[in-house]
């Protein structure tokens, strides 16, 4: 759907799957760009990396219409 940027500099991606929304928030690179195709397990960017703690973390957001969903549910699938 679109590719964003916080004030910080992190960047996220919104993905369209049917009427599902996932986001993925906390890169430091992203390799794709609105309206591109992409596949399930497709790399999407780089995950940043804190300089102060060294931790690596991704925010990932699923939401069905409106509604938040729990992405656990999601990603024990995968």
């Amino acid at each position: 759907i679109t590719i964003f940027s916080s004030k910080t500099g992190t960047k996220g991606v919104y993905l369209r799957h049917g009427n599902y929304i996932s986001m993925y928030y906390n890169l430091s690179k992203i390799y794709v760009k609105k309206g591109d195709k992409v596949t399930a397990k497709g790399i999407l960017g780089d995950i940043y990396t804190s300089r102060f703690d060294g931790t690596t973390k991704l925010k990932f957001y699923l939401y069905q219409d409106t509604n938040n969903l729990n992405p656990e549910d999601w990603i024990y699938q995968l």
